[in-house]
């Protein structure tokens, strides 16, 4: 019989620490992050904090971070839990880092003691409340599908033909039924199915589990719970959006960096709560400004550009 491989092979605990106010009888959320993404992560804990004041705990999921990290994130005034691992490949993961592999071995790297858990990528910000869909108890997972069906030309070869664009789901938002996969799957079985394909998927955590699992996936509404607002900027949508949805997912133009749209880091600094991350996006917001004439020029000559090079 071959060898089995095992969570621990994979991630190495290195630390497991909880604050007094964390519950595992409390609902539980997600975060998976390094030591680049802990202020967003922190934003996003407070953005929904503000929202759920009670019955809601987090739990963290990060590769070795800096000591003033750990004592950041334990300090805050919400539940949270803090995992950390070092992670020893067995086989080549090629460019993936262990933060989009967790959620896809969230199962067997958290107790069995917690029966299901909602998955949140840190860059979301919270902006009301999602009281049912930490209510909501699904068969195996549950995803929100794209909001354009759009996947990229490298995805349509490897993914769209197994899976329609208009049902490929967005794993920023992840609620997993964890008893289920631990009854009916194991690590070894999902770590051997994940290093067949990853030559032809793109994100190991999302083609995965829109691939593997597209017959067992809840579709939940993105315009409530995955609102990802570039998808639909400049269109009617956009604002109905914004009035409705309760996550938003900054997954194209991060509000931290001065080059996004100016329209997505006031709307993120508008919901966001952690000192350090106002005066950080408060700084880019004044970066972004000055850098508006530029960008203007460049939409403009963009349809120049592309007709002079013969593109359509």
């Amino acid at each position: 019989m071959s060898e089995q491989y095992t969570v621990e092979q994979f991630f190495g605990q290195t630390l497991k620490k909880e604050n007094a106010r964390f519950s595992l009888t409390d609902q539980l959320i997600m975060l998976a992050f390094d030591d680049n993404y802990v202020d967003q992560s922190i934003n996003l804990m407070l953005s929904i904090e503000k929202y759920h004041p009670y019955g809601v705990s987090f739990i963290c999921a990060s590769p070795n971070l800096k000591p003033e990290n750990v004592e950041a994130i334990l300090a805050l005034k919400i539940g949270v839990q803090l995992n950390c691992y070092d992670y020893t490949p067995i086989t080549d993961p090629g460019k993936w880092s262990p933060c989009t592999l967790y959620r896809l071995f969230a199962p067997w790297l958290f107790d069995n003691s917690i029966r299901k858990i909602l998955y949140l990528d840190s860059d979301m910000i919270c902006t009301g409340n999602f009281q049912e869909l930490l209510d909501l108890e699904v068969p195996v997972m549950a995803m929100c599908s794209e909001i354009s069906g759009n996947v990229s030309n490298t995805q349509e070869k490897t993914v769209r033909n197994l899976l329609p664009a208009r049902l490929y789901c967005n794993a920023g938002v992840s609620l997993f039924n964890l008893d289920y996969l631990r009854e009916h799957h194991t690590f070894h079985e999902i770590f051997t199915e994940l290093n067949n394909m990853r030559q032809y998927i793109v994100f190991p955590d999302q083609d995965f589990l829109n691939v593997y699992f597209k017959d067992k996936i809840t579709c939940l509404n993105p315009f409530y719970y995955n609102f990802q607002a570039y998808e639909v900027y400049g269109t009617k949508f956009f604002r109905r959006g914004l009035n409705r949805c309760k996550l938003i997912h900054f997954s194209v133009g991060k509000p931290w960096l001065y080059k996004s749209n100016p329209v997505y880091i006031r709307i993120y600094l508008e919901h966001s709560l952690y000192p350090p991350m106002i005066r950080r996006i408060q700084a880019v917001h004044r970066k972004s400004l000055l850098y508006s004439p530029i960008r203007i020029v460049r939409h403009w000559l963009s349809p120049l550009k592309k007709a002079l090079s013969g593109k359509k």
